[in-house]
């Protein structure tokens, strides 16, 4: 590899996914998401993923610079949720899913 690969696409060389011409989709929507698990994160090609962005609301013309704004403080207090370790308490909060947490969405 004579470049850095983001740890989403090393997960996909990991598992002997050539990675010419491949993105690494995830199936979430959650950008803080590290999970690398088969069933969420997929290879893909750049127009494939953006055409799921654009399917699921997040591209540029949809979002807001005021989205982006909050986005931003969500990661910031997503972080220091879980910075002393996983809290699904701290993480609900922080970042809105008021859902019970089963399976932490971001590993």
């Amino acid at each position: 590899m004579s470049r850095t690969e983001s740890a989403h696409r090393f997960a996909l060389l990991l598992d002997g996914i050539d990675l010419a011409g491949v993105v690494a989709e995830h199936r979430c929507n959650e950008p803080l998401c590290v999970r690398v698990d088969p069933d969420h994160l997929i290879p893909s090609t750049q127009a494939a993923n953006l055409n799921y962005a654009v399917a699921c609301g997040r591209t540029g013309i949809i979002r807001t610079s005021l989205r982006r704004q909050d986005r931003h403080a969500r990661s910031l207090a997503v972080r220091n949720a879980v910075s002393g370790g996983w809290d699904p308490i701290a993480y609900s909060a922080a970042s809105g899913n008021t859902a019970p947490l089963d399976t932490p969405s971001l590993f």
